[in-house]
């Protein structure tokens, strides 16, 4: 069994053609390729972005603008992650700015 092969974000942009910016605004709508965050890091699988490809293949305009109207009021397959908590504060380490002085 050969191992999956994944790639970061930039590298999955490029072999879809796209610039980085469209894949962070797709997963932040829910209408791109499914992914996989490993901690900090966003990671696509090639089965999945072929797969993203197979089903936007379409063969005219009128189409196209189905198969996009679909995809925008479908639900997110997955949850966005946010950098806030549920309490609307944010998580992680404060700004150097606020950090006290060691």
């Amino acid at each position: 069994m050969q191992p999956q092969q994944y790639l970061r974000t930039p590298a999955a942009a490029q072999f879809l053609g796209l610039g980085a910016s469209t894949l962070e605004k797709w997963r932040l709508t829910g209408t791109g390729p499914k992914f996989s965050r490993l901690g900090r890091v966003v990671v696509y699988s090639l089965p999945d972005l072929a797969a993203f490809v197979a089903i936007s293949r379409v063969s005219s305009t009128s189409e196209a603008d189905q198969l996009r109207s679909k995809l925008a009021t479908t639900p997110p397959s997955q949850p966005a992650i946010s950098g806030t908590t549920s309490s609307g504060k944010r998580r992680g380490r404060p700004p150097k700015r606020l950090q006290a002085a060691g």
